[in-house]
Parts: structure tokens; sequence; C-alpha cells
């Protein structure tokens, strides 16, 4: 709900990232709006949730192909790798998880959430004493949480300093100097 307007319903996004292996929501969050300041407040949950990602596989939104992402994954020793344009296929396992999550829509509408706080409350309980622990047919029976802790590759976990290093916002000065010469040709 608008907090000025009780009748106006506010638009909210998504922003989720997810093992790929695993299917394991590592963060999700509904926002106000898709901006930078948005991915960098997820991301950084999901990071120190759950550890840093050898990649992140993300589509052509603005906010993915930034620079500023891109240069905080670098910093990170993440691979950032974009899905093909206009390509929904590519992104089969976001997608599969969109439209489990218009299954917790539904779920929550019965008790709408009268606030952003309220929603994001609602939707991590049911990431984590629900999805996360959901046998998944992909999965051979086993849930994403089980099957993420069974990864037997080491995870690597960054400190709330590395996450600030990395996350520093950057702004590149470009200077033109112009020098004129004055020359004189005596022939």
């Amino acid at each position: 709900m608008h907090p000025q307007n009780p009748q106006k319903k506010l638009r909210t996004y998504l922003v989720a990232f997810i093992d790929d292996a695993s299917r394991l929501i590592c963060h999700g969050q509904f926002y106000l709006e898709q901006k930078l300041p948005v991915l960098e407040d997820c991301f950084r949950k999901a990071i120190l949730k759950r550890g840093i990602p050898e990649g992140v596989y993300i589509d052509n939104g603005k906010i993915f192909i930034s620079r500023w992402f891109r240069l905080a994954s670098a910093k990170l020793g993440i691979r950032h790798i974009t899905a093909a344009p206009y390509s929904p296929e590519a992104k089969g396992k976001i997608e599969r998880l969109n439209r489990t999550v218009e299954e917790f829509l539904a779920e929550v509408s019965l008790n709408k959430p009268k606030t952003l706080e309220e929603l994001n409350k609602a939707f991590a309980a049911w990431v984590e004493e629900g999805y996360n622990h959901r046998p998944h047919s992909a999965l051979d029976g086993q849930t994403p949480a089980e099957r993420f802790q069974s990864d037997v590759n080491p995870i690597r976990f960054a400190t709330h300093e590395e996450c600030r290093d990395a996350f520093l916002w950057e702004e590149t000065h470009l200077t033109i100097c112009s020098c004129f010469i004055d020359c004189l040709i005596i022939l």
C-alpha cells in the first residue's frame, strides 16, 4: 500500500540471487524500484549470507550490465556472464523461480501485507522455511538447502570490509586540457 494513499497499490520488484547448482535462493527481496542501489543491497546480502559465487549469470537489464556491477563482481573475483538478449530459455531457472514466486504471492494475498517490510518478512519466511527446504524435482528429491550444503567446493565468504571495498562507487573524471601554442615561422 502507498503510505499516503492506502487505496493505491505500490508496484514492487523482486531482486533475487539463486545458486545455479542447488536452486537455493541466496537472497531475495522486494523493492520499490529497480536501480543500482537496490542491486547493491541485494547482492551484498546474498554474498554475506551464502558466500561469494564463482560467477553471476544475469539478464540484459540496465542495472545488471552496468559498469558498477561488473567492477564490483570483478573485485570479488566473480565472473560476470550475460545471457543472450531476448532468450528466456537461457534463464530457465530464474524463469521457473518467477513462476514459483507467483504461488507465494497468491498465498500472501490472502492476508495482504500492509507495508514493504511486511511483504519482505513474509517472503524471507517463505524462502527459509519453505522453498529452500522443500524437495525439488530437478535435484533428485533433495532440497535446495541440502544440495547447497553438500557441494564439495569450499565456499568463499567475504567480510563486511571486503564487500564495502568491492561495492565502493567510483567516478572517473576526464579533463581535457586545451593548450594553444603560438608558432612563429620565419622564412
